[in-house]
């Protein structure tokens, strides 16, 4: 579910950021943005779920990027 999901992205992004800057190949400001959608009853195809997740990744990053957004519709 989202609930389980979105606790467990922000924690990957956090942790990546901060492996990103510790490398120093991509330097100080390094950030993640993701996009995340649960599987609905309805869904045929993952297909489905993929545009979902990849849309809401385009609005984590049209909303100031360093974020995860969940989409559930």
């Amino acid at each position: 579910s989202r609930e389980q999901a979105a606790p467990i992205a922000e924690r990957l992004r956090i942790a990546i950021a901060a492996q990103l800057r510790a490398l120093g190949t991509i330097g100080d400001g390094a950030t993640i943005s993701g996009g995340l959608s649960e599987i609905l009853p309805g869904d045929c195809s993952s297909e489905e779920v993929l545009k979902r997740a990849d849309e809401a990744l385009y609005q984590a990053k049209r909303e100031g990027r360093n974020q995860i957004v969940v989409r559930r519709s």
